[in-house]
């Protein structure tokens, strides 16, 4: 079990880095860090609406980059 988290872990990793740098942000803060919609857009200097479409379009890249993986 520990092989296999550790080689999801690997595949998100090098899913994220194919994100452009803004989605990439805007996951990190909103997934990993756990920051609102409202904290993120502060920090990125930008409105909640964008940060809400970046995390929608990142994590629609994310599955479709993982889709091989998560079948």
């Amino acid at each position: 079990r520990e092989v296999a988290l550790a080689e999801l872990q690997e595949k998100l990793n090098a899913a994220m880095q194919k994100l452009s740098e803004p989605h990439r942000l805007a996951v990190t803060l909103h997934d990993v860090q756990g920051l609102s919609h409202e904290e993120i857009a502060k920090i990125m200097e930008c409105n909640v609406g964008t940060v809400r479409s970046r995390l929608f379009y990142a994590r629609q890249q994310l599955q479709a980059i993982l889709s091989d993986y998560l079948k």
